[in-house]
């Protein structure tokens, strides 16, 4: 009837009139197209396909540079910037600027480069272009180098806000820096990490660049990550109990653990962790406390995080400094029960081939590998060993001699061996906690992005 009413009346009606007759005829019509549909069903058509969400931070244009500046540039100055790096002193002067005004001003060159979009798909060459054939082949001096150096992540950190594939490589050069290259040859040596980037990397973890809140995707947290392992191990960082930038970093590191991240993330965040090298960890003036242990005890107890990662942290645990005072009954039950757990899952729900490896690493953790110590290369690496380490001694002598008497898997566990990982698995401590005070390691504990540690100084 509405519509009926409409029509006659159309030539009747003034034009804005007209229009707003047939803006309604088309709304009724819509409606009762939806009215069909919905007794259809709700669902959307099979053909259905939404349009894909690309993230903000690979929308992120934030160019620095253009490239005709850069093209000037490199005509014009490159030869008196790589004079500069091979320079003597930071105060000789080159073609009218001092040596170490050519380094600024070539190193900010080379890094906003990095932001320019027709050099997206050269991202990996030019880092390893600033980081190996400038700074590495040509500094030789160390003043001059350390100065190159700082230059380097001072203005990388322009870089960490604008888009995604630019953050990974400024963080990829952070990681690539080098002290000292490495001597290939007679007398060779390895590489010296440079250690004055940490500060950058555990802002990046923290998710604050320049005091400023700036989230990281986690694939970038990921590779700071692994830089900073990589500085825990091969800078000339003080293995020293009190280390300043150990501490904070173990201090960061403990937060982001505690997040229960990605595995793959969780996977390198413990490996830094055990490499901190720091036995105790305080989070303000009080007593320290066996932070480290803990955390990885807790990865290592925990049911809902991932298993491999569960194995390795028992594994580390035979790295990590353990100092006086931690009761090791909860954690080397840990070990039994997470045996156990391994055992009654052999070839159902867990491949037979990741089990060898699963319990291998359980069992580094009472034996390490040759060459392995703990990570302040003063202890003895390996738990002392107890009821649990002789039952998965005899498990992984199970997989050797089976392994090597024909290339295969073993189809399952010895029944026997199982029983007895099932009896000391039985043998739970009463009271799970490892240090006087604090909460039992298998007692799930949580913390909220607000609880995050605030960024370092410096």
């Amino acid at each position: 009837m509405q519509r009926n009413r409409l029509l006659q009346s159309r030539c009747k009606t003034p034009p804005e009139r007209l229009l707003l007759s047939v803006m309604a005829l088309v709304v009724l019509a819509m409606s009762d197209s939806a009215s069909a549909f919905q007794q259809q069903g709700s669902e959307l058509p099979p053909d259905f396909k939404p349009p894909r969400q690309i993230p903000r931070y690979f929308q992120i244009e934030d160019e620095k540079t253009t490239d005709a500046a850069f093209d000037e540039w490199n005509k014009k100055e490159r030869t008196a910037y790589h004079a500069a790096l091979a320079g003597r002193s930071l105060d000789a002067e080159i073609d009218g600027k001092t040596v170490k005004k050519r380094i600024e001003d070539g190193v900010w060159m080379r890094v906003a480069r990095f932001s320019l979009k027709s050099q997206r798909s050269e991202l990996r060459d030019l880092r390893r272009e600033l980081a190996l054939q400038d700074v590495d082949s040509r500094a030789k001096v160390a003043d001059v180098r350390e100065f190159a150096l700082q230059q380097i992540v001072k203005q990388a950190t322009t870089l960490l806000t604008g888009n995604f594939h630019v953050r990974l490589h400024a963080v990829f050069l952070i990681g690539d820096l080098n002290l000292e290259p490495a001597k290939i040859g007679a007398g060779s040596k390895p590489a010296i990490a440079y250690s004055g980037g940490v500060p950058l990397l555990l802002s990046v973890l923290t998710e604050t660049i320049d005091g400023k809140a700036v989230p990281q995707p986690e694939a970038i947290k990921v590779r700071a990550a692994h830089a900073l392992w990589r500085i825990l191990t091969e800078s000339n960082l003080p293995k020293q109990p009190n280390e300043k930038t150990r501490l904070e970093i173990a201090r960061v590191l403990l937060a982001e653990v505690e997040a229960n991240p990605d595995p793959a993330y969780e996977w390198v965040l413990i490996h830094a962790l055990a490499d901190v090298g720091v036995p105790l960890v305080s989070a303000g003036a009080g007593p320290g406390k066996p932070e480290i242990v803990t955390a990885l005890a807790r990865v290592m107890t925990d049911p809902t995080r991932n298993l491999r990662n569960r194995c390795r942290a028992a594994r580390l645990l035979g790295r990590t400094p353990i100092p006086g005072g931690v009761k090791l009954a909860p954690i080397t039950w840990g070990i039994a029960d997470l045996a156990t757990q391994i055992g009654g899952q052999y070839a159902t729900r867990i491949q037979p081939v990741h089990a060898i490896f699963y319990f291998q690493d359980l069992y580094y953790a009472y034996k390490a590998p040759p060459g392995e110590s703990t990570s302040d290369g003063k202890t003895r690496a390996g738990l002392p060993e107890d009821d649990a380490y002789v039952v998965v001694k005899s498990v992984m002598a199970f997989f050797v001699k089976a392994l090597m008497a024909a290339p295969v898997v073993p189809a399952g566990i010895p029944q026997a061996m199982l029983q007895q990982l099932v009896e000391v698995q039985k043998k739970k401590p009463a009271d799970m906690s490892i240090w006087a005070g604090d909460a039992p390691i298998d007692q799930k504990k949580s913390k909220s992005s607000e609880e995050r540690p605030a960024p370092p100084a410096g």
